[in-house]
């Protein structure tokens, strides 16, 4: 069965100072920016310089005359979505505390401007990992797993796609399913190559009690969503620091786990794969039933990546729609060679 702080003076909507007009030029946007930073940090800024933007969030290098830091603006925060700098702001004083210093200290927020400004990272990006590389991420994953157990279920909410199920996945998948536009091509490559392979994961799993039911919370971790290579800087010395933590909070270590091993930013061997299953079930509890979990849902996590990579064919995101059309054959190939990882995903 196929699953069907800084308050603004006189900002009456304070969330909307720096996104709120799409059409603006991006000199004026960089300019308005500038400006917010400027008043934040209390200091006049030699050189503020956009460093990488998308659909979340855009970063720029703020220099003053006694620092250099790093400046991060999200989008306006509606009341039916995710908090993101509350949830970056929050991991990263949680990581400091912790003693975990591979991720960027924080120093200031701004809830009304929705600024983030944290430490700056002079770093390369990694375009080949080394075995060096590998282990410290693996080292980082564990500590973080470790400091969960002194945070309280609490302190870091569970995100609306936190993967604590079979069925909340499948949710997911029926949802993005839903939400996108009327194309062609994209209807043939569903109904012709996802969905029989969705449909085989239903069948083939159908007689597994508890579906439905969550994970204890025993064997939940704090997890960095997003975590990879293509968000780590390596050092002059050598050493990887990890940063984008606005989807931090509690999940299956599974989730942590696929997404490492599918995100197709990563290049990883088999051998690489391989070690890293290991390394992060020695971290958990043989109780956790951990191995079992990620056999049982690696092919659904490549069915639930292979629509993340469809997102330009989503109904909420045709504002441009010049850039999104240009970019879907190539994103619809993409799409191909991740459902190409379905039998055999390590």
């Amino acid at each position: 069965m196929r699953p069907e702080v800084h308050p603004v003076a006189n900002a009456t909507n304070p969330n909307s100072e720096i996104f709120s007009d799409v059409d603006r030029s991006a000199a004026r946007i960089l300019e308005e920016a500038r400006s917010a930073a400027e008043a934040i940090l209390h200091a006049p800024l030699r050189e503020f310089q956009m460093i990488g933007a998308g659909a979340n969030s855009s970063v720029y290098k703020a220099i003053t005359d006694k620092q250099t830091v790093a400046v991060k603006l999200f989008p306006p925060h509606f009341d039916n979505r995710r908090n993101r700098l509350d949830a970056e702001w929050c991991a990263l004083s949680f990581l400091q505390s912790e003693g975990i210093s591979s991720a960027p200290r924080p120093h200031h927020r701004d809830d009304a401007r929705q600024i983030l400004v944290m430490e700056w990272i002079d770093g390369v990006r990694i375009s080949r990992h080394s075995d060096s590389d590998l282990a410290q991420a693996l080292t980082f994953v564990a500590s973080v797993f470790k400091s969960s157990e002194n945070a309280s279920q609490e302190s870091f909410g569970t995100d609306v796609e936190a993967c604590l199920s079979e069925s909340r996945i499948l949710v997911q998948i029926q949802n993005r399913l839903n939400m996108f536009i009327t194309d062609a091509e994209l209807e043939v490559f569903l109904e012709q190559s996802f969905l029989p392979r969705l449909e085989h994961w239903c069948l083939s799993n159908n007689d597994l009690d508890g579906q439905a039911t969550d994970l204890p919370l025993k064997h939940r971790r704090l997890v960095a969503a997003d975590f990879g290579f293509h968000n780590a800087l390596r050092q002059a010395d050598g050493r990887l620091r990890f940063f984008d933590f606005e989807y931090f909070g509690w999940d299956d270590p599974v989730k942590l786990v696929a997404d490492f091993l599918l995100h197709p930013a990563m290049s990883l061997t088999r051998h690489d794969k391989l070690k890293v299953v290991e390394a992060i079930a020695t971290e958990l509890s043989p109780t956790s039933a951990f191995l079992d979990r990620l056999e049982r849902l690696l092919p659904l996590y490549v069915l639930r990546w292979t629509l993340i990579l469809l997102n330009t064919y989503r109904i909420d995101r045709q504002a441009n729609g010049a850039s999104q059309f240009s970019a879907r054959p190539q994103q619809l190939a993409k799409a191909r060679t991740m459902l190409s990882r379905y039998e055999n995903p390590l």
